[in-house]
């Protein structure tokens, strides 16, 4: 599903997301390095991984993909 609060996917959209989950406010995020978020989460190592039925991941670190893009790519994309 889609969250209530979603506003740029639906469900059915082919999309990969960030590896990590990054602040959008601190000094690093704001002059693009959002990598070295001084407040970040990396999934499987700081907080839950995505080997699960569900997920729930912040919107902003989510993207839509090309519909040609193989899977294989899709997948490891970051």
């Amino acid at each position: 599903g889609v969250g209530k609060e979603v506003k740029e996917f639906k469900i059915g959209d082919y999309v990969s997301a960030e590896t990590h989950i990054y602040c959008g406010k601190c000094v690093q995020c704001r002059n693009d390095q959002r990598h070295i978020c001084e407040t970040g989460r990396i999934f499987g190592l700081t907080c839950d991984g995505c080997f699960a039925e569900y997920f729930t991941i912040p919107e902003r670190v989510v993207w839509k993909n090309d519909q040609q893009l193989s899977p294989e790519i899709a997948a490891i994309q970051e």
